[in-house]
């Protein structure tokens, strides 16, 4: 039988469902700006700074991707129940987690568009007389916003149906979609969870769509 009740229940009546869809769209728009912000930061500081501990940087930027995610999970979760603020069970907690789990990911698509950036524009701009921070924003800035565009969008998709930290670090208070989904098979039934999850899938198709057609903008201008 065909029928939207199910997609009606999910995101109306169910209150534990609703929840977990605008909490899962604060954490990948969340995840999305400060995650890329702190990525294109790292890969500047790598790729334009000669000092001598940008390779350590690096590495420590990558050090989340050396463990599987689960483990770094219950890692995170320790760490966090150890804290002497209360931050277990809140969205900053979960949010703290999806940065450093998909930061790498981040550094890795920044990288690849600062490496293509001649740093010779950059040193234009110094010689005329600017700093390194204010030639940094009309040269550079303009530059990298395809790709800190594509890069927010992608850490956003991954976000949304993000499963391993969100089962360590989200509780009944603040429900996210991988877990609601995963939870939701023994008391929901396989219709509401099969619509719960085309819900994500749909979450994630109109980002990757949203992307496509400003990139398309860019690309004609």
């Amino acid at each position: 039988t065909w029928t939207l009740a199910n997609y009606k229940y999910v995101i109306i009546d169910f209150p534990t469902t609703r929840q977990a869809i605008i909490n899962s769209l604060i954490l990948g728009i969340g995840t999305g700006t400060l995650g890329v912000a702190c990525a294109t930061l790292n890969a500047i500081a790598v790729h334009r700074s000669k000092s001598s501990g940008r390779k350590l940087l690096e590495q420590v930027t990558m050090l989340p991707q050396a463990f599987p995610r689960l483990i770094f999970a219950f890692g995170f979760l320790w760490m966090i129940l150890t804290l002497p603020i209360q931050l277990y069970g809140t969205l900053f907690a979960v949010l703290l987690a999806y940065i450093v789990v998909f930061l790498p990911l981040a550094y890795r698509g920044m990288s690849g568009v600062v490496v293509q950036i001649d740093s010779a524009l950059e040193e234009a701009a110094r010689v005329g007389g600017a700093s390194w921070s204010r030639g940094l924003r009309p040269v550079t800035g303009p530059l990298l916003r395809s790709g800190i565009l594509a890069t927010r969008a992608l850490l956003f998709m991954v976000s949304v149906r993000e499963i391993s930290a969100s089962l360590f670090l989200s509780d009944a208070h603040t429900p996210v979609l991988g877990p609601a989904i995963f939870s939701f098979w023994d008391s929901g039934g396989l219709p509401r969870v099969s619509a719960l999850a085309m819900v994500q899938a749909l979450i994630i198709l109109i980002a990757l769509y949203a992307v496509r057609r400003w990139a398309g903008r860019e690309i004609k201008v």
